[in-house]
């Protein structure tokens, strides 16, 4: 299944773990809850702070101060060597977890998830209980969490991390959870309130533009392009392009979702969307066995199947029928679409 179904409004959510590796850490020390304390490791010869947890960060400590500054600062600092891939390791069993939210959920180092989540939320009452749900797992689970939904990859990311967010009641365990919902028209507008750092930026770009004064994205957005790119060069106008969704960013699942198909080998090719629509609508009165090819997909789908999204009917030559001469992709509002609402919404 292709990541984009044309027709079908893409949807991402990102979701972000700004205490990952501490959380884990008193997950597994429940007396380090509440005590500030911090993960280190070696650079260039000194210990320096990797990661924080939140007493920590509240007393002015933070990621790449060094151990002694921070020691100096609050003497009764916690420090516990950091574990090299740690991080990593996480966030991939948290993206194989949230297969179970969508099939398509994608690591985004070294804090973040990403997914794909085009089609899934009807499943969860709408989008706001959909996010909810994930978010009050997670937080349950004992993760800090940040997430949000808009169109794109780029808005998403940009208003979990810098956006206005609905912060959750806590889950007793002293991890917080917040969350946002965006799209449409209030995507831009939510955008164009943010600080340079939310569009992903290189640190040199930011720092110019903070000179320049120009500490929105609202304060640049809509100026000439050819500007843009003369002053900051093609980085800035590819990362607008991707938060605004006039650039696709492409995600690489950790586990690439099932493809099922069926072939229904016909005499003549099938090159009218009659045609189309009654070869793959099913017949009441034919045995399962002999059904035309989308009824016959469902018994090799599991139970735990996510909806269909669409369907790819490739279009094959009669004396080859190894090389496809042309495909049609069905959903719910393309050819066939009543037939293939039918099939979907089963």
């Amino acid at each position: 299944m292709a990541n984009r179904i044309d027709n079908m409004s893409r949807r991402i959510a990102t979701i972000w773990f700004p205490l990952l590796t501490t959380d884990w850490f008193t997950l597994r020390r429940p007396a380090l809850r509440g005590i500030p304390f911090v993960l280190t490791a070696k650079d260039h010869g000194r210990m320096v702070i990797t990661a924080a947890n939140a007493p920590a960060l509240e007393q002015g400590i933070a990621p790449g101060m060094p151990v002694a500054d921070a020691r100096a600062l609050l003497p009764s600092l916690q420090v516990i060597d950091d574990r090299p891939g740690l991080a990593e390791k996480l966030l991939q069993g948290l993206a194989a977890w949230c297969i179970r939210f969508t099939p398509i959920a994608a690591v985004d180092p070294p804090q973040g998830l990403i997914l794909d989540v085009t089609g899934c939320a009807h499943l969860w009452g709408g989008e706001g209980a959909y996010l909810k749900e994930m978010v009050t797992r997670l937080q349950t689970a004992g993760y800090t969490v940040r997430a949000a939904m808009a169109d794109s990859i780029g808005a998403a990311w940009a208003i979990t991390r810098y956006g206005a967010v609905l912060t959750m009641r806590g889950a007793g365990n002293g991890c917080t959870g917040a969350m946002s919902i965006t799209g449409g028209a209030g995507q831009g507008d939510a955008l164009f309130k943010l600080p340079p750092e939310a569009l992903r930026l290189e640190p040199e770009i930011v720092d110019r533009l903070h000179r320049l004064g120009l500490r929105s994205i609202g304060s640049f957005a809509a100026m000439p392009r050819t500007q843009l790119r003369r002053r900051f060069g093609p980085g800035l106008l590819q990362q607008l392009d991707r938060a605004f969704g006039l650039e696709t960013e492409t995600i690489q699942p950790v586990q690439p979702p099932t493809q099922y198909q069926q072939r229904l080998p016909c005499l003549e090719p099938i090159v009218t969307a009659t045609g189309i629509a009654i070869a793959i609508t099913p017949a009441p009165a034919v045995a399962l066995s002999a059904a035309r090819p989308a009824l016959r997909l469902l018994p090799i789908m599991p139970a735990s199947s996510f909806p269909v999204r669409g369907f790819l009917l490739p279009k094959t030559n009669r004396r080859d029928a190894s090389q496809p001469t042309r495909s049609s992709q069905l959903t719910s509002s393309g050819i066939a679409g009543t037939t293939v609402r039918r099939l979907v919404h089963a």
